[in-house]
């Protein structure tokens, strides 16, 4: 859904302070004072030069000016055009210091760079140092939500917000989160917030469509969507609020249009994934299943009905998450087209990188290391998420995994002439009941 890859926040540097006990005098204060109040590449080139060339520093002196020179880098959209090479000379420093200054720059870097569990490690870590740093908790936040943890991402960016109250990211993010779980009430004043700090963020303005979509108010939902809309006519996001506007405004013709454009958008998402594109066959696959002495074979149902394949593992916090809506789905729809869970190498397998949420829910599952460990994991999912439908075992090698790019979880809808009709990863952001829905009701139509 959307990409939360990027903090939107203020680009003022906040995290570093001249009172802080550990900074030298004279000199560095007055290098701190010009990074603070300089904020182009400029300013970081200055800076930054000054920091990694000062030789004749003591080693403490000189670690904090690194920080002083990491931070101007990473404050800088400029900056790494002229100091890439010399930002790996910060690099080393920054894991030397055990401090919540360093940790949150290098996490910072990290989250940047799309390296989301390594930056939640060493936020967490920023954390534990010092909770209150500007900023610090909204990365935080940030970075749990795109590992999957959107329980802990809000109680993040709760604590920014009290702290900043006007913090235009954390706002925004919680915001969102809401609107996902459907609490637009709830959801409504950080949105307000975040519009009266970015009144110009496109963003910010969907969300407020999309509270008022959700409150009811549908001319003026309708209103402030068709104007994002025109600012990214591109955003699947605004296209499919504006459609259910305007089905339950009863605009059947706009309604009509709106649909082939969520349609065409849709598929062009799709297409950007890996694994098997829209209206491509499904890959063949010949599977073990769970508890029974029989293998199912994809191939099997071409020219007689659609098929339903999920694929997860009980440690991954998205496939839980979505659990109680494949099931309601199943139980709507399950007798007239098969589902199947294919059970796939474990998202967090214990002595590798843990979900948070799932050490804060207690989950540890070790990795499987034969075909009956593989088995027993799949059963204990099916039996813990009460999943009404079938259980695959893929392969030790992964292959059907591999072949659908379905890690760590994922959703087809497979047409009866074996086309891939629908896909979604089940991310809280990204997987929509009602257009999985929509998409398998299509294919039962067309058998």
């Amino acid at each position: 859904m959307r990409a939360h890859g990027q903090m939107g926040t203020d680009p003022r540097p906040v995290i570093l302070s001249e009172e802080s006990p550990q900074w030298p005098h004279s000199r560095t204060a007055e290098i701190l004072r010009f990074a603070q109040n300089d904020r182009g590449a400029v300013g970081s080139w200055v800076v930054g030069r000054w920091a990694v060339r000062s030789q004749n520093s003591k080693r403490k002196r000189q670690s904090r000016l690194i920080l002083i020179f990491a931070f101007c880098l990473l404050s800088s959209a400029l900056a790494p055009l002229y100091f890439g090479g010399e930002l790996c000379l910060a690099i080393p420093i920054l894991r030397n210091e055990d401090s919540a200054e360093a940790h949150f720059l290098l996490g910072r870097q990290l989250f940047e760079s799309g390296n989301y569990p390594a930056a939640v490690k060493e936020l967490a870590r920023a954390v534990e140092l010092n909770p209150k740093l500007p900023q610090l908790q909204s990365y935080y936040g940030l970075a749990l939500l795109n590992t999957g943890d959107p329980v802990g991402a809000a109680t993040a960016f709760r604590r920014e917000l009290a702290q900043s109250p006007d913090d235009y990211a954390a706002n925004l993010a919680l915001g969102q989160i809401l609107i996902v779980s459907r609490q637009y009430s709830e959801a409504t004043p950080f949105v307000r917030a975040a519009l009266r700090r970015h009144p110009e963020s496109v963003e910010a303005r969907l969300a407020w469509g999309e509270c008022l979509s959700g409150a009811g108010r549908l001319e003026e939902a309708r209103e402030r969507l068709e104007a994002v809309i025109l600012a990214i006519p591109d955003s699947l996001e605004a296209h499919r609020e504006l459609l259910s506007v305007y089905t339950r405004l009863h605009l059947h013709s706009e309604a009509a249009l709106e649909r082939d454009t969520v349609r065409r958008l849709q598929q062009d998402a799709e297409a950007k994934d890996a694994g098997p594109q829209i209206n491509a066959f499904a890959p063949d696959f010949d599977l073990p299943e769970v508890g029974q002495k029989r293998q199912v074979r994809l191939s099997d149902f071409r020219g007689k009905t659609p098929v339903v394949l999920v694929f997860g593992s009980y440690s991954c916090p998205n496939f839980r998450a979505s659990a109680d809506a494949l099931n309601a789905l199943f139980q709507h729809y399950g007798q007239q087209t098969p589902f199947f869970l294919v059970y796939i190498r474990e998202a967090h397998s214990a002595g590798d990188w843990q979900s948070t949420q799932n050490v804060r829910e207690g989950i540890a599952v070790a990795p499987a290391l034969t075909m009956g460990d593989k088995e027993d994991h799949a059963a204990m999912c099916t039996r813990k998420l009460h999943l009404k439908f079938p259980a695959l075992l893929d392969r030790m090698d992964g292959s059907v995994e591999a072949a659908y790019a379905a890690w760590p979880s994922r959703a087809f809808v497979i047409g009866a002439d074996g086309r891939v009709r629908y896909s979604t990863r089940l991310t809280q952001l990204d997987f929509h009941a009602e257009a999985m829905e929509a998409a398998l009701r299509a294919a039962i139509a067309r058998q």
